[in-house]
C-alpha cells in the first residue's frame, strides 16, 4: 500500500499529512523521536498518527491535534517513555490551543 506524504516544519521535528491511496484515507502523522521504551529496538521512534474520521473531516482540527501532541511532549518528565507520549490525547490537547498558539509557543522551547 502505498502512502504519499507532504512534510511540514513545526520545531524541527518530522510532521506530515499523509494519504494512504488504497483506503483514500487522510490524516496527519508526528514523529517525535524523543521518547523511547526499556525494550526498543533500534529502529523504534515515538510517533504518532491521526485520522480525519477521527477529527469529524475537519483537516485543520487533525493538523492542530498532532502539533499540540508534539508540543506536549516536550514537557514529560525527564525519561519519559515512548508509551507515556503516546497515551497523550492528541484531540484533548488540541481543544486548548489555536494553531497560531501552538506555531508560536515551539519557538519558545
Amino acid at each position: 500500500m502505498s502512502v504519499e506524504r507532504q512534510a511540514l516544519a513545526f520545531g524541527g521535528q518530522a510532521l506530515s499529512v499523509e494519504r494512504q491511496a488504497k483506503r483514500n484515507s487522510l490524516g496527519y502523522g508526528a514523529t517525535c523521536s524523543k521518547h523511547l521504551n526499556h525494550d526498543d529496538g533500534p529502529k523504534t521512534v515515538c510517533k504518532r498518527q491521526i485520522t480525519l474520521a477521527k477529527c469529524s473531516g475537519d483537516l485543520a482540527l487533525a493538523r492542530r491535534a498532532m502539533k499540540a501532541w508534539l508540543y506536549m511532549g516536550h514537557f514529560l518528565e525527564e525519561g519519559a517513555s515512548r508509551t507515556e507520549h503516546f497515551a497523550v490525547d492528541p484531540l484533548q490537547e488540541a481543544a486548548f490551543w489555536t494553531e497560531e498558539a501552538l506555531d508560536q509557543a515551539v519557538t519558545q522551547l
